[in-house]
């Protein structure tokens, strides 16, 4: 898409903030919003004629649309979570941001430690902007669309308008590209991440989580070697620790050992590999890190806590 078209929103803007021209009050900003935006879909039109331009009744655009699978999500009562894949453009068609590997790489900004699986949404009011919500329900699992989104959907908002023209009149923000892939709708969102448990310890470990002891909800031990000394630690000791953290997928994204750090393409020559300085408390939450007695996360404290040497 051209350019200059982006420099309607940018005249829009100017509009907004000067009182010579435009009065103040989110209204009338977004009537000029309005004007230029749909000025901005007819040149589209015209220059893209091989876009769907698939107008959704809260006024999104759908490009382009492939796959799925069964019935649409239909609205977050019905399915409140949701994993998906997505890459935000600006209306140049810039790349903003994204969840997708071969993106972060063709961008340059690709890491060894970054996670490149689907994410997890909330759905609702609050949650995601509306103009995500509104093509979420009308998608199947497995579906993949590319839309515009004018302004006044893309931006989170607690209250939910039923038109298109009382979100121009209360709604204020941005346009921009968003390519979705719904990857399967959650209806549990705590079984649907202890599944993800299961699979990667009997992936990673060769065990079942059910020979494991279980510390909390959704934080399981699994223990891979016998202690050299079973005396409990007492509160106010130092205890030296390694770590390795991984994602649930098996990627590993930090830690204290050189040489791990090398075979998983982690290694930096300015970092110090070295076990963490861990400060014993009298229960899992007041164990600290360091000097400067650094919080835990409250996984990693509970699992420390049933540790020996």
């Amino acid at each position: 898409m051209k350019r200059k078209l982006a420099y309607f929103f940018v005249a829009c803007a100017i509009l907004a903030l000067c009182p010579a021209c435009a009065k103040q009050g989110t209204t009338e900003v977004n009537d000029a919003n309005l004007r230029y935006w749909k000025a901005w879909v007819n040149t589209g039109k015209a220059e893209h004629p091989e876009y769907l331009w698939q107008k959704t009744p809260l006024g999104s655009y759908i490009l382009e649309s492939e796959g799925g699978e069964g019935a649409p999500l239909g609205s977050d009562a019905l399915v409140s979570y949701l994993s998906v894949y997505y890459t935000i453009s600006d209306i140049d068609g810039n790349i903003v941001t994204s969840n997708r590997e071969e993106v972060a790489k063709q961008l340059g900004t690709y890491s060894e430690s970054g996670y490149y699986d689907p994410a997890v949404w909330k759905r609702g009011a609050g949650s995601i902007p509306p103009g995500y919500d509104e093509l979420i329900s009308i998608m199947a699992p497995g579906q993949r669309i590319k839309a515009v989104l004018p302004g006044w959907l893309t931006e989170t908002s607690y209250v939910v308008y039923k038109t298109e023209e009382e979100y121009v009149k209360n709604v204020s923000g941005t346009p921009y590209m968003l390519d979705i892939q719904v990857v399967s709708g959650i209806f549990d969102l705590d079984l649907y991440q202890r599944n993800q448990l299961v699979t990667a310890a009997r992936r990673l470990y060769g065990v079942s989580l059910s020979e494991a002891d279980t510390v909390s909800t959704g934080l399981y031990y699994i223990q891979l070697a016998e202690p050299t000394d079973t005396t409990a630690f007492t509160s106010g000791v130092t205890v030296q620790v390694d770590y390795v953290g991984r994602f649930h997928t098996g990627r590993c994204f930090d830690t204290s050992v050189k040489d791990t750090a090398k075979v998983y393409h982690l290694y930096n020559s300015s970092s110090t590999y070295s076990p963490l300085s861990v400060n014993w408390g009298d229960d899992a939450s007041s164990i600290t890190v360091g000097d400067q007695q650094t919080s835990l996360i409250s996984g990693f404290q509970r699992a420390l806590f049933k540790m020996k040497t």
